[in-house]
């Protein structure tokens, strides 16, 4: 056999044939890094929605509504009267927009309550990141609704003013004029009614019932068309 061929064959059967390292070079050591590129964000094709046959007075979508409309009007679209009617609402704002109110104490406007804080992005246009959520509802809660909507329902509400139908006192008041642009009537925090009758301006202390004339216009020929006590 041919040596040249008996070489090759071995050289085959056994791997390539490795020269012994010389002392005298230096051995190099390559360290491979892995380098990850940074993620992109996929993003989705732009929703631009419709307008046509929507009713945006009542969609849920309107989370500050503007426009001022009747009041009767507003209490039947919230689904009821009074504040159980905007609990009802806000509670379908938390769960459906998860809008994140949890207070409904407000003594100027109903509708306050049903803005909140921080107004979300209704649309997205890329997948939603699951991250854990602050208000997630705890493995061991019997509760369907979120943590913020059970602090809703907590919290405590306004008690409604009782006003009785049955007075407890009729004034005498001859010449109260009955006239819608006049305002003769008006009781003051100290708890004294001021009545203007005529030409002349009386007050009515409800704590002892005493009546006293406090002027009277008759000399100049004028007459009382508003009275108001000064808030100080």
């Amino acid at each position: 056999m041919d040596r040249e061929y008996e070489r090759r064959l071995l050289r085959q059967q056994n791997g390539p044939v490795t020269s012994p390292a010389s002392p005298l070079s230096p051995r190099r050591q390559v360290t491979v890094v892995s380098i990850q590129s940074p993620s992109k964000e996929r993003t989705g094709d732009r929703f631009i929605p419709t307008r046509a046959g929507a009713n945006w007075d009542v969609n849920f979508a309107l989370i500050q509504e503007n426009n001022k409309v009747n009041s009767e009007v507003r209490k039947g679209r919230e689904g009821g009267e009074g504040k159980d009617g905007v609990a009802y609402t806000t509670l379908l704002r938390n769960e459906l927009l998860g809008t994140n109110i949890d207070d409904l104490r407000d003594t100027q406007d109903d509708r306050r309550a049903l803005s909140p804080v921080h107004t979300p992005n209704l649309y997205h246009f890329s997948p939603r990141k699951n991250h854990q959520r602050e208000d997630a509802l705890s493995p061991y809660s019997l509760s369907p609704v979120s943590a913020k909507s059970q602090k809703l329902l907590r919290s405590p509400r306004k008690a409604a003013r009782k006003i009785s139908k049955i007075p407890f006192k009729v004034l005498d008041a001859p010449e109260l004029q009955d006239d819608f642009y006049l305002n003769l009537v008006d009781w003051s925090s100290q708890n004294v009614l001021s009545v203007g009758l005529g030409h002349c301006v009386y007050l009515w202390s409800a704590y002892t019932s005493q009546v006293t004339r406090l002027c009277d216009l008759s000399l100049d020929g004028d007459s009382v068309t508003s009275v108001s006590w000064s808030e100080r």
